[in-house]
């Protein structure tokens, strides 16, 4: 799975194309149509669009892989991407009704400014690993929401007060714009649960045998900030479940957080590095908290 890779493959033998970001250029159409319509030499193919925060770019993930397992396509391709600094323009913020007061942003929506960056990865996913060089089988995948119990967390669309509709309940666009309804916010007095809950899921994982933690190789947990990753290491060894930090792999502090992406990058950079042996393995963890959802994903390295 990398984008290399990718670049390499005949255009005829991918079939589906699955594209994942936070905020896609437009409403509509979906953001793969518009991804596909940038890549002519594709053909007719499968497209699939995943719209969310951090752990988009894993649900377009697993739905390539499924097709693929399957049998239902030849091969896939499959992506995240984040342009969520258009989010952050001075001028955008400027006809919001705090800002147009003389007051400041709201915290929720101004220390964002700071957290997230742009980026963009690929993998190829087939049937059979590459012809030459490491490829990464997988094991396991899995995405689990907890939205059923939590409010949104991390969001664009509505107004500070999360009970009002939608942005599109407002009467007027200018009037969803004052009241800052197309800013992205983030609710800290919450957003420790998704640190949480996936800690959480990924201590059941474990229970239930589809990973050994003695086992893992390469730890790739994607976070926000390196406060969370002193949570993390917390609640595992809390959990009875410790990480030794030498397996940990991150490109939060060169990169910064990408959002959906930061995995894609994560995994080809340790793929790149040199650093990663033939049947080393790999444990990927995703937090969201956009409603509190987590990803897992589970690979080993393999050599043709």
């Amino acid at each position: 799975m990398t984008r290399s890779h990718a670049r390499s493959l005949q255009p005829s033998q991918v079939d589906l194309l699955a594209a994942a970001t936070t905020q896609p250029d437009l409403l509509i159409p979906g953001f793969a149509a518009m991804v596909h319509g940038e890549l002519p030499e594709l053909g007719p193919v499968e497209i699939l669009s995943s719209i969310s925060v951090c752990c988009a770019g894993m649900a377009a993930f697993s739905h390539a892989y499924a097709q693929v397992a399957l049998g239902r396509r030849r091969a896939a391709i499959t992506l995240g991407a984040e342009f969520a600094s258009r989010y952050f323009l001075a001028s955008k913020m400027e006809d919001h009704a705090d800002v147009k007061a003389g007051e400041p942003l709201s915290f929720d929506i101004e220390f964002l400014r700071w957290m997230i960056s742009d980026g963009a990865g690929a993998f190829l996913v087939q049937d059979q690993p590459r012809s030459k060089g490491i490829s990464l089988r997988v094991d396991y995948v899995d995405l689990i929401s907890h939205a059923h119990e939590n409010p949104v967390c991390m969001y664009s669309g509505l107004g500070p007060d999360k009970s009002q509709k939608g942005w599109m309940g407002y009467r007027s666009y200018q009037q969803a714009v004052a009241d800052g309804a197309f800013a992205l916010r983030q609710d800290l007095q919450i957003v420790d649960r998704v640190i949480q809950y996936m800690v959480g899921d990924f201590v059941k994982i474990i229970e239930a045998g589809h990973v050994q933690r003695e086992q893992i190789d390469w730890f790739l947990c994607h976070y926000s900030s390196h406060f969370f990753r002193g949570r993390v290491v917390q609640l595992l060894e809390e959990a009875g479940q410790p990480i030794p930090e030498e397996k940990w792999f991150t490109n939060l502090y060169t990169r910064g957080n990408t959002g959906n992406a930061s995995i894609y990058l994560m995994l080809e950079e340790l793929l790149n590095s040199g650093r990663l042996q033939p049947g080393q393995r790999v444990a990927c963890l995703i937090p969201e908290s956009g409603r509190f959802t987590t990803a897992y994903l589970l690979l080993t390295a393999v050599e043709a």
